[in-house]
């Protein structure tokens, strides 16, 4: 049965509603929940100070930045699932992470003690690999978002041979760090961190937001979009640059961290209809509240250390991906 636009918005509405009280509510947990309960009495107790350090250093600016993270991969899945027409695009489609990946492992194992933070590191070889793959695709016949897709593809896995290879220099100290950031983590996320992260978020959600029209235009695809008015050479840049940015703050914050901006923006679409106008918030929203929740489990779930975040987001969003491709729901 087809739904009408009234149940459309209706039902956007609900979901977003209970999509924001998640969210609110996984950062109240996050604030409370730890290795040590802190309840409000404990802040202003005898000890309030070390309980107030304890929230307001360490579990607040995690807590933000998952939130950041979240909303912000959901938003570049969508814009890049738009932009591409492809049910598969995510936030890491184009060489993000790999090149990401590969930028932070030359810093970890060959320049350890430079005073650039890995987070520079992983920030420039992502965009390296997208600047690369865009470059290439320009250079080749044919539609450019399938051209831009494959060139993306191919760095990608040269990105992550190069990655391997390079591997094999590190010492026994650094593969623990390695992994760790490969698999993702907010671990080392503080307010600095969480500044950047909101830069990032701002800039590329206000391209997703300008360029709302654009990209329901963009999913009848590039030739229809030219044909109602949309200078397809000049947006592309816009939409492809700003999901790119969105993706690339947060891998450079917390490393790997994958099926949120792959998964989300289905959940979001199969509720709410294709509308991006619609669905940019929603999207926002409920990437921030899986997000916050994920994190929270993979800091309380162990007695001891916590779980890597991509691997608590794998095991969320796997069984939903596995639904959705039986259902047969991709971009209905």
């Amino acid at each position: 049965m087809s739904l009408t636009f009234n149940d459309r918005r209706r039902r956007a509405a609900v979901l977003f509603a209970a999509a924001l009280f998640l969210a609110v509510a996984g950062a109240v947990a996050a604030l409370l929940f730890g290795k040590q309960f802190v309840s409000p009495a404990m802040l202003v107790s005898d000890d309030g100070a070390l309980f107030q350090k304890i929230v307001f250093m360490l579990r607040a600016p995690r807590a933000l930045g998952a939130l950041l993270i979240g909303g912000s991969l959901a938003v570049s899945g969508l814009m890049l699932q738009s932009y591409f027409r492809n049910p598969l695009a995510d936030p890491y489609i184009l060489g993000v992470s790999s090149g990401a990946a590969l930028g932070a492992v030359i810093k970890i194992i060959f320049i350890p003690d430079a005073a650039v933070p890995v987070a520079f590191f992983a920030l420039a070889g992502g965009g390296i690999v997208v600047a690369g793959a865009w470059f290439l695709s320009h250079g080749v016949r044919g539609d450019l978002t399938i051209t831009l897709l494959l060139s993306g593809v191919a760095l990608s896995i040269l990105a992550g041979s190069l990655l391997s290879i390079i591997i094999l220099w590190a010492r026994p100290g650094e593969l623990g760090l390695i992994i760790r950031w490969l698999m993702g983590t907010l671990a080392g996320i503080g307010w600095r961190e969480t500044a950047w992260l909101a830069a990032g978020a701002a800039v590329g959600l206000s391209f997703a937001v300008r360029f709302r029209r654009e990209m329901n235009a963009f999913q009848l695809g590039a030739t229809v979009a030219e044909s109602i008015g949309v200078n397809v050479k000049s947006v592309q840049y816009w939409i492809v640059g700003g999901a790119t940015l969105l993706a690339a703050v947060t891998v450079a914050a917390a490393g790997l961290i994958g099926f949120i901006g792959l998964i989300v923006p289905h959940i979001c679409r199969i509720i709410a209809g294709g509308d991006v106008k619609r669905l940019i918030p929603l999207a926002a929203v409920t990437g921030a509240a899986v997000m916050i929740w994920c994190d929270t489990i993979a800091r309380t779930v162990l007695a001891s250390g916590e779980l890597p975040v991509g691997a608590v987001t794998a095991v969320v969003g796997v069984p939903f991906f596995l639904w959705l491709m039986h259902r047969g729901r991709f971009l209905s």
